[in-house]
């Protein structure tokens, strides 16, 4: 739980914060292309919001988390992204799956650790 709750903040102006009790905020990130409307998906924009997450690691990959929210859309309705950690514990870098291959990555700040674990 303590490598995930924190504030990790993207080089290209991104910000997630996991708290320890399930819930995300997230600010400015990518999306997956099928959380968007379809002609939106060549270019989606960049999204903010709430939702929850739990640990999941998709295969072939590191360990990670799925975040859920709603995305205020009537289709779909719901999405989900996946934060994947890299490199050794205690785990200080991570990326959003959709930015794989890409240059965009998150760092953990110890900006609002005693905000998140109360």
């Amino acid at each position: 739980m303590e490598d995930v709750s924190g504030v990790w903040t993207s080089n290209r102006g991104g910000r997630i914060i996991f708290t320890n009790d399930g819930t995300v905020s997230f600010n400015n990130v990518t999306q997956d292309p099928y959380c968007v409307p379809e002609e939106l998906r060549k270019s989606p924009p960049r999204k903010s919001g709430d939702g929850k997450w739990v640990f999941e690691t998709i295969p072939d990959e590191s360990p990670g988390v799925r975040i859920q929210f709603p995305t205020g859309e009537e289709q779909p309705k719901t999405c989900s992204l996946y934060a994947i950690w890299v490199g050794p514990r205690p785990y200080s870098r991570m990326y959003l799956r959709q930015d794989d291959g890409g240059d965009e990555h998150y760092d953990k700040t110890p900006e609002g650790a005693a905000a998140v674990n109360q």
